[in-house]
C-alpha cells in the first residue's frame, strides 16, 4: 500500500511539474525531508526537467 501513494505521489507531481513547472519546485521542496541531501534534490530536479522536456516533445511529435 505504501508503494502505491509513493507512486501515487511521483506521478502526481510529474503530472503538476508538466502544467506548472515553476510551481511545483515550492511542492517538491515541502515534501522532502529535511535530511534530504543536495545530490538526492538535484537528483529529483533533474529528473523533473527530463520529463518536461520530453512531454513537451512529445506533444508537438504526435500533431
Amino acid at each position: 500500500m505504501a508503494e502505491f501513494f509513493n507512486l501515487l505521489l511521483q506521478y502526481t507531481i510529474t503530472l503538476i511539474a508538466i502544467v506548472d513547472p515553476l510551481g511545483v519546485s515550492a511542492i517538491m521542496l515541502s515534501l522532502l525531508p529535511q535530511s534530504t541531501t543536495k545530490e538526492h534534490i538535484n537528483q529529483i530536479a533533474w529528473k523533473a526537467t527530463m520529463t518536461i522536456i520530453v512531454a513537451f516533445f512529445c506533444r508537438f511529435i504526435n500533431e
